[in-house]
């Protein structure tokens, strides 16, 4: 908005809407890529809790069955 409003009062509104855009276009690729970056190791982690807790709720009771099988007197 201050660029509009200084390019308005200068006359040289295309000049200022110019440099805003080459601004925007150099900063939206590198914050995209720093979010990506932080996000891709939080999704890993997030996805092998989820699949831990899957497996878990597999194997858990399986493990307890039988430990309760093989503890039973003959």
């Amino acid at each position: 908005l201050r660029m509009v409003g200084s390019g308005e009062l200068t006359g040289t509104l295309d000049d200022s809407l110019s440099k805003v855009t080459q601004y925007y276009n150099r900063e939206v690729p590198d914050t995209v890529r720093r979010l990506f970056a932080f996000l891709e190791p939080a999704m890993i982690a997030c996805l092998s809790m989820i699949v831990l807790g899957a497996i878990l709720s597999v194997y858990l009771p399986i493990y307890t069955l039988l430990s309760k099988l093989s503890a039973r007197p003959r």
